[in-house]
């Protein structure tokens, strides 16, 4: 992919006045190829001179800038005692100004306490506030390339993919099971630890269940659910259409829905409203390697498909059957079966 042609955001912000707007400038067009920017990748390279210097913070030694997000700048960081690299998120500049207070931060730090002690999601090991006034997050650090960069880099096999898709939505079953709805899952938002274990990251706008549409502040655009663009609440079987759709991106190198030169996000929205994702099967980019069988590329498809049917009554119940979906492709396959790691209690 081209990342010099990448030119569109794909976060789209809730409209204070009316729940079911969405607030975005129609006369921006999407370019013919989003490349990394599209898969939610913002490089240090591209930010350039606007980051915000790293704040001077107690027992820890700044070593080098990692990237940017919607509302903050991301950090590596050595930790002093005990020695070992981190990376801290420390909220913008840009962001306190606009919100004037540091609550939104503080609720991600919440949501993720909750649920950071699962194994496929990113932990979390201290919070507070830097002499600049700026909060931070001092998180672990995932040092190889995050699921959106293998994708850009044609790195993602079927084996792969089918192993984090059972891991992740174990992860977001076990947060739905808290209450908590991710509300952006997306490949840039699946980083990998040292071990190549992958990791669900970024609870920025992740919400309580039943939360309103006022209180999520944004999605990206080609992960997000139908029901998400349209301004309801929060849900979990919004995550499973997210999760579906990311294994479409695996499966096919793009977003679901194809991207054409001089698309508004209007129009963009509008053609994912009137149901203009194709199915995983008649996308013409979705190959099946050499080896697959007929059946497990079907079940692979039918398990995709489900999870994102525009309607959200019709989707695949739960993160957890997703993910027994994508166990069963393994198992047709011949692949080991990837462990559903999810609470005992559950189910």
């Amino acid at each position: 992919m081209d990342e010099s042609k990448s030119s569109f955001d794909s976060t789209v912000i809730w409209s204070g006045e009316d729940p079911g707007a969405i607030a975005y400038a129609e006369s921006v067009s999407i370019s013919g190829s989003w490349g990394l920017q599209a898969l939610g990748i913002e490089s240090a390279h591209r930010r350039g001179e606007s980051k915000a210097p790293a704040p001077q913070l107690d027992d820890f030694e700044f070593v080098a800038y990692l990237g940017s997000g919607g509302f903050s700048d991301v950090y590596l960081y050595e930790e002093q005692l005990p020695r070992r690299m981190v990376a801290i998120k420390v909220l913008s500049t840009r962001s306190l100004e606009n919100f004037g207070t540091s609550s939104q931060f503080r609720g991600e730090v919440d949501l993720m306490a909750q649920v950071s002690g699962h194994p496929s999601v990113v932990s979390i090991f201290d919070a507070n506030i830097a002499a600049s006034g700026q909060p931070y997050l001092v998180m672990q650090y995932c040092p190889l390339p995050s699921l959106a960069e293998r994708i850009a880099a044609d790195e993602c096999t079927w084996e792969e993919t089918l192993r984090l898709g059972v891991q992740i939505s174990a992860a977001a079953h076990s947060a739905h099971l808290m209450g908590i709805a991710h509300y952006d899952i997306k490949p840039s938002n699946i980083l990998y630890s040292a071990f190549n274990r992958p990791l669900l990251s970024d609870f920025g706008i992740a919400s309580l269940v039943g939360a309103t549409a006022k209180e999520v502040l944004g999605a990206s655009l080609p992960w997000a659910a139908p029901e998400v663009l349209r301004g309801s609440g929060a849900a979990p079987v919004a995550d499973i259409y997210s999760l579906g759709a990311t294994v479409y991106t695996a499966c096919t190198g793009h977003e679901p829905l194809p991207i054409v030169t001089g698309m508004t996000r209007r129009e963009y929205i509008h053609k994912v409203l009137s149901g203009g994702v194709a199915r995983l099967a008649d996308c013409e980019d979705f190959a099946v390697p050499a080896g697959v069988s007929d059946t497990a590329a079907t079940a692979l498809c039918d398990a995709v498909d489900q999870a994102m049917q525009p309607d959200p009554r019709n989707r695949t119940e739960s993160a957890a059957e997703f993910a027994r979906a994508l166990q069963r492709v393994q198992a047709a396959m011949g692949l080991p079966v990837t462990e559903l790691e999810i609470p005992q209690t559950s189910e």
